[in-house]
């Protein structure tokens, strides 16, 4: 988050979709100096974030 500017997106896991293997699709599209780096993470319902499933990055 440089200069305060991020953006969030929590998407709940109910079931039955926090039971067995779970795939995340989605399109994105990093452009222009200021871009930083796009992570994603998963993290279950009552797990702290420093102890995370697991995460992908991109940087620009």
């Amino acid at each position: 988050k440089r200069g305060g500017r991020g953006a969030q997106l929590i998407l709940p896991l109910t079931t039955p979709w926090n039971e067995g293997n779970l795939c995340l699709a989605f399109r994105h599209n990093m452009a222009g100096h200021h871009v930083g780096m796009l992570q994603v993470t998963v993290l279950p319902s009552g797990v702290d974030a420093d102890h995370h499933l697991g995460q992908w990055a991109r940087k620009r």
